[in-house]
């Protein structure tokens, strides 16, 4: 359990270089890169890649700007993402092809390749079309969100600000011009709040408490994640066949970084339990 305990704070440590690597490339503007950051997140491992490049694309400078006008907001994504090319039926996604051909010409945008977003191999509540909508909508409560995420002590209330919902066309479609069978709003659910907490919220958290010599936020960032459950994924389960399964996400994370950073890369002489194992034979 000691070694779990070294080896979160060493994933936690490892975020931190990486993120202070993009702030010292973005002359420290801890907005910019945490909006890089968490678009990166919003892409759920098979869009990851792409909604990187989107955030690439979409200068945060410009969305601030039209953080009142949710369909202006979402014209902009959609056509930066490259979803707004072709001709549209409906009325939503012809509105948001208008809005996005004048803020395209207005600040000169290029839309990145569409071709680079996968929908196949994904469940439909995890298209981008679903996510880039939710992402929007959390752009436009997100300027102050980082100083609310700082200053408060209540988990909740960040799950809260991230609990995003996709705009109501998307209530019953997953894709533009096709009707879905069923009605359903399209809000963030709690598995997927737990993974922005995990992989952005609380690096960053612990980052900045690095940086500001606060403790107790770094402290803090781990309470965190021994509240939050556990991660369920490729490498959990491998482990939990083998009857160690964790209790919270801070136990899960441990976990992740003995599989990736000693398991995979061979390291058993630097693992405790390695060392354990190897002095027995």
């Amino acid at each position: 359990h000691n070694w779990l305990d070294f080896l979160t704070i060493e994933r936690l440590e490892n975020r931190t270089q990486d993120i202070l690597t993009k702030l010292n490339n973005n002359k420290y503007d801890f907005q910019e890169v945490f909006y890089h950051k968490l678009a990166r997140a919003y892409g759920f491992n098979i869009n990851s890649a792409a909604f990187e490049l989107l955030a690439a694309y979409t200068p945060l400078n410009i969305l601030y700007k039209h953080r009142n006008n949710i369909l202006q907001l979402e014209a902009i994504l959609y056509g930066q993402a490259g979803l707004l090319s072709q001709d549209f039926k409906d009325n939503y996604p012809q509105e948001l092809k208008r809005e996005f051909l004048f803020l395209s010409h207005k600040y000169g945008l290029i839309p990145m390749n569409k071709k680079l977003w996968k929908f196949m191999r994904s469940r439909p509540t995890n298209f981008p079309s679903i996510r880039i909508s939710q992402f929007a909508s959390f752009i436009q409560k997100s300027e102050a969100i980082l100083t609310q995420i700082f200053e408060t002590k209540k988990l909740k209330t960040v799950e809260n600000l991230l609990q995003t919902k996709a705009s109501p066309y998307w209530n019953n479609h997953y894709r533009f011009d096709l009707p879905a069978t069923k009605s359903v709003p399209k809000k963030l659910g709690k598995a997927s709040v737990n993974l922005l907490l995990i992989n952005t919220i609380i690096p960053f958290m612990f980052t900045y408490g690095h940086l500001n010599n606060l403790p107790k936020l770094k402290n803090q960032s781990i309470d965190w994640l021994e509240e939050i459950q556990a991660e369920s994924n490729i490498i959990t389960r491998k482990f939990s066949k083998h009857n160690i399964k964790p209790i919270n996400a801070f136990q899960s994370q441990a976990l992740i970084q003995l599989f990736k950073g000693y398991c995979t890369e061979k390291r058993c002489l630097d693992c405790r339990i390695g060392q354990k194992l190897l002095n027995k034979i």
